[in-house]
């Protein structure tokens, strides 16, 4: 049995996203691979001494959330050169909302650096990007955007001699996909064809039921420098008269959310600190036909994104939203075909065969 330790920082968002490993245990079981779970709070706690790990463990894997930004590199370096004594591979993972923030620092250090979602071009990680992130370059060169805080971080830009060492994880789409679930409770996680959260049913949505409200959208209006598409969304929307619209105020229950989502023909996922978010799963589940500004950018496992076939692809800057919006409403047939497509590809993703391919997937990238 290969015993792979992971180890990572002990917050809720990084527990969440690694239960994927925990989800899928029967088919890591099938290729004789088992995992130890290390949760460090802080790399400086660690210093590295203090951590146990199975002598059978040749490989191991870090995940620390956005913590890890904000330690000095030495003592980074320092760390991993430790791990590289004990363990065969290091690898990290990036989990990072956006496809641009990056800890490229760290890739002399390691065999493998996986994000959650890269690049096509990954050129553009030579290059210095308006808050790091392609859409927050995009709101500032295109759309004359700026944000003091988001636009004061600094890339940690790509050495091409390490290109190859750089490969995919898995999105959130993979991990507890409601915000509300809890770690250790097993009821909240991948119930088919329901999932549960604090002890309410959600069943999918028939995308084919009658929809009285024509679009939702509900988020946290951030700093321009990501949010910009939200409040942008929100002013496209408010100004349409014609519209049926909920409150796009982050002011109720989760189940109101849900039921708003369930009685929406279609529903806006748009950037905010990266490219996806709960809401795209979310929005497949209620039976919503997805809105999204343009993935073509980016390269995801599963890759849930398929222009005019899983979501509707919008430009970066919304000018199409009100006219696309306006033509999905009016064409049921065809808005209805994409919210099926999007729902049975993540019921596919979240039942058995998915499993499969995504044990086949982290094998491919980390043995």
């Amino acid at each position: 049995m290969k015993i792979i330790t992971i180890m990572y920082d002990g917050s809720v968002y990084t527990k969440r996203w690694l239960w994927t490993l925990i989800w899928a245990k029967k088919f890591f079981f099938e290729k004789d691979i088992c995992f130890k779970f290390v949760p460090v709070q802080n790399i400086e706690k660690a210093k590295w001494g203090g951590i146990t790990v199975d002598n059978q463990s040749k490989i191991v894997c870090l995940a620390f959330h956005d913590g890890v930004r904000n330690f000095p590199d030495t003592e980074k370096f320092l760390f991993l050169q430790k791990l590289r004594n004990r363990f065969d591979k290091v690898i990290w993972f990036d989990t990072s909302d956006s496809s641009g923030t990056c800890n490229f620092e760290v890739l002399p250090y390691v065999d493998k650096y996986l994000k959650k979602q890269l690049l096509k071009n990954i050129g553009l990680y030579t290059k210095e990007m308006y808050g790091c992130r392609p859409h927050s370059d995009f709101f500032h060169s295109a759309l004359g955007v700026t944000d003091e805080l988001v636009g004061s971080q600094k890339m940690r830009l790509l050495d091409l001699q390490y290109e190859k060492k750089l490969g995919l994880s898995w999105n959130v789409g993979l991990s507890n996909i409601n915000s509300h679930g809890i770690w250790n409770n097993v009821k909240n996680r991948f119930l088919f064809p329901f999932f549960e959260v604090n002890g309410d049913i959600y069943e999918y949505g028939n995308p084919s039921s009658i929809r009285s409200i024509d679009i939702q959208f509900q988020g946290t209006f951030t700093s321009p420098g990501v949010g910009w598409q939200r409040m942008k969304a929100r002013e496209i929307i408010q100004l349409n008269d014609g519209l049926e619209v909920p409150s796009m105020s982050k002011n109720g229950s989760f189940r109101e959310y849900m039921r708003e989502m369930s009685n929406s023909k279609c529903t806006l996922g748009l950037f905010s600190f990266g490219e996806i978010c709960y809401r795209d799963f979310e929005t497949f589940i209620s039976g919503s036909c997805l809105l999204k500004p343009n993935m073509s950018h980016i390269v995801t496992f599963p890759d849930w994104f398929q222009d005019s076939v899983t979501y509707v692809p919008l430009s970066w800057d919304l000018s199409d939203l009100e006219e696309k919006l306006t033509w999905y409403l009016d064409n049921e047939t065809v808005r209805v075909k994409i919210a099926k497509q999007g729902q049975m590809l993540f019921r596919k993703m979240l039942g058995e065969e998915g499993k499969r391919q995504f044990v086949n997937h982290f094998v491919e990238e980390i043995l």
